[in-house]
């Protein structure tokens, strides 16, 4: 009996590898190796110095500088003092990003956040990432403060190279 059941078992191997083929993958597993990872967090988000426009209004642009390295998304989320200023525009005509998940402002709770991503190759270079047009409601200084931040390296495993956020004080 043993006999039997054993060659039914071989014989059902056999056919089955013989219409699969012998170089079928049965199971993948993948090993990380980290020597893939990004090496150093060398990327920095921060604001350009605002510039008056004849009407009064105001323009900031938020930048990314990757410091040489490949990466092809970032986060930016944006505290501002939302009793000096209001955002009146966001534009993203000229961002080194192609794909926007959120770019988005809330003049009420005083907040800005943009999540957006570039392909395959991603993006390498200092770059404009969106350019804020604001008004002022009073004089006085406001405070643009990085509450959230991140800057994913295109190494294959989204590595977080962000190694600061500048926050901007104005005076207006």
């Amino acid at each position: 009996m043993k006999n039997k059941i054993s060659t039914t078992i071989i014989i059902i191997f056999s056919l089955f590898v013989s219409v699969l083929g012998p170089n079928t993958a049965w199971a993948e597993y993948r090993v990380i190796d980290p020597s893939n990872f990004a090496k150093e967090k060398t990327a920095v988000l921060f604001l350009s110095e605002a510039l008056e426009l004849p009407d009064g209004r105001f323009k900031i642009k938020l930048m990314v500088d990757t410091g040489g390295q490949s990466a092809n998304a970032l986060l930016a989320s944006l505290h501002f003092s939302n009793d000096i200023i209001n955002i009146e525009e966001l534009n993203i005509d000229n961002s080194i990003c192609d794909l926007f998940i959120e770019n988005a402002f809330d003049n009420e709770q005083g907040f800005l956040n943009i999540i957006c991503g570039k392909p395959f190759p991603g993006f390498n270079e200092s770059s404009e990432v969106a350019e804020i047009t604001f008004t002022k409601k009073i004089a006085g200084e406001t405070n643009f403060i990085f509450t959230e931040a991140m800057i994913l390296a295109n190494d294959g495993y989204g590595t977080d190279i962000l190694l600061e956020a500048k926050d901007k004080n104005i005076i207006l």
